[in-house]
């Protein structure tokens, strides 16, 4: 190989290199259908309604290339925000993956940040910015788009009901929209409340929303909030199956990106009357009928219930390890009088788990039930609604029952945080209760003391009314706080 050409002499006594910028642009950024144009602000950017973007990008011949986003530096909320997380560089919020060969490309974004929580970005203004780098010379192309403010749903209710009565949680879900909407930062919720809304127009709503509060006649049985007709709020959701607790078909997902979900509904968040429905549920599946040796279909549904419930073996029959559960035989082949001890037992171990009425309130009669269970399954007899206790009635984790439908709703539907009331609440007292909670929440109390000041407020005698559970994500927790607005984590 020669030695390269000395520089071109293109005066006297003056030498240049020809030196050419590389060939850079950022041709769109559109929905995956390309119906919506996102870039110079045309139309604002909604992760969770529109899901990934299509980022379209031009380069020519360069050493490297890169593409990030970036939150504007003069924006305290972003600032403060962002700044917390060490892993990203100001005002970098997230750096895009670009292809090294020059050419037209295409490049998909979930529009969230590089934060650990993945989290879909605060409402503001953003820079896209493309720069390309060529030997001594760098090259940058910035566009700018929009995120919208996040999202509230509201639902309350406003109709007279049988008796002539007037039911109006206007009040209180207006006292939500009130703290959603002017957070002590600047920052807040584009809010929709409404008194009425069928089953799917709550479903659509509240998959959008980052934050939600429900006034009023909410059941622990499955969302069935109130049935719709004339002159009635017209809200109603379906349960999944016939378990105790579940969620509607539609919801399981929906509330992946929610913030908080407040049911102040009456008995959303009442554990005790999860477990005295299961007992009952089990007495009867239990009960085999008049013993009588045979092993028909009623004693073999109670076999198999006693089988799942002491985690053995689900043969339905009363094989050895059954007769033990149950203190018969041991017979390989159950003779006649050992099937009719068996169905004896199974009967007396029906009537044992009885828990008498089902309305939410511990006492005697459902702690002997819980007692009876445990002595049944072989655990410890606590008298408590214990984590193994709670196993074996098919409740929590792992199963299609949780604890209430708050749990539900935070475990199926993965809201981060959801709050549900344990007993039935006077209108007034939710009123006032949700008044206090979103106002301190809009000032920046975390979720725990905004509730807990909630209730605090209230008359001694109102108190009680507003007994609540809170449920949070492990990796999030109720100690968080409403500010800035923004949507939940994300879980891949």
């Amino acid at each position: 190989m020669g030695t390269p050409p000395p520089p071109r002499q293109i005066a006297p006594g003056r030498l240049a290199r020809l030196i050419i910028a590389p060939e850079i642009r950022i041709v769109s950024m559109t929905d995956p259908t390309n119906t919506k144009t996102y870039l110079d602000k045309i139309e604002p950017y909604d992760a969770k309604r529109e899901g990934a973007t299509m980022i379209r990008i031009r380069l020519g011949a360069m050493r490297s290339a890169s593409l990030t986003v970036e939150y504007d530096p003069g924006s305290q909320v972003h600032a403060a925000f962002y700044g917390a997380y060490s892993e990203l560089t100001a005002p970098v919020v997230a750096r895009l993956p670009v292809p090294p060969a020059a050419g037209v490309h295409d490049i998909s974004w979930s529009g969230r940040d590089d934060t650990p929580d993945h989290r879909i970005l605060l409402a503001g203004t953003y820079k896209l910015r493309l720069r390309g780098e060529s030997t001594g010379v760098a090259v940058d192309e910035v566009r700018e788009f929009t995120v919208p403010a996040p999202r509230g749903w509201n639902y309350g209710l406003d109709f007279r009901n049988r008796r002539g009565v007037h039911e109006d949680s206007r009040p209180e879900v207006q006292a939500a929209e009130n703290g959603q909407k002017q957070l002590s930062d600047g920052t807040g919720y584009d809010v929709t409340t409404t008194t009425s809304a069928s089953a799917q127009d709550a479903s659509d709503a509240w998959s959008m929303a980052g934050v939600g509060h429900f006034g009023s006649h909410s059941s622990p049985g499955g969302l069935l909030f109130i049935e719709g007709g004339s002159n009635r709020s017209d809200l109603e959701m379906v349960s999944e199956d016939d378990s105790v607790v579940s969620v509607a078909r539609d919801m399981g997902d929906l509330l992946e990106d929610m913030l908080l979900l407040c049911l102040a509904g009456c008995r959303g968040g009442n554990e005790t009357l999860v477990i005295q429905v299961r007992l009952n549920q089990l007495r009867n599946a239990l009960d085999c009928g008049t013993p009588d040796g045979d092993i028909g279909d009623k004693t073999q549904l109670a076999l198999r219930t006693a089988q799942r419930v002491a985690k053995l073996p689900l043969t339905s029959q009363l094989d050895l390890a059954t007769q033990a559960l149950l203190g018969v035989g041991p017979e390989p082949v159950p003779s006649e009088p050992t099937i009719i001890a068996a169905q004896r037992k199974l009967r007396s171990a029906a009537n044992s788990c009885n828990a008498g009425r089902e309305d939410g309130k511990w006492g005697n009669t459902t702690e002997t039930a819980v007692r009876n269970f445990q002595r049944f399954v072989r655990i410890p007899e606590t008298g408590l609604p214990d984590a193994e206790t709670r196993d074996r009635l098919m409740i929590g984790p792992g199963h299609a029952t949780q604890l209430n439908i708050a749990d539900a709703m935070r475990r199926t539907a993965r809201a981060d945080v959801v709050i549900g009331f344990v007993t039935y609440t006077y209108f007034d007292s939710s009123i006032d209760w949700a008044r206090v909670f979103w106002g301190n929440l809009a000032q920046g109390q975390t979720i725990e003391d905004a509730a807990a000041a909630a209730t605090a407020s209230l008359r001694p005698q109102r108190r009680p009314s507003a007994q609540l559970n809170i449920y949070a994500d492990p990796l999030v927790g109720a100690g968080i706080k409403l500010l800035p607005a923004r949507y939940g984590r994300a879980r891949f």
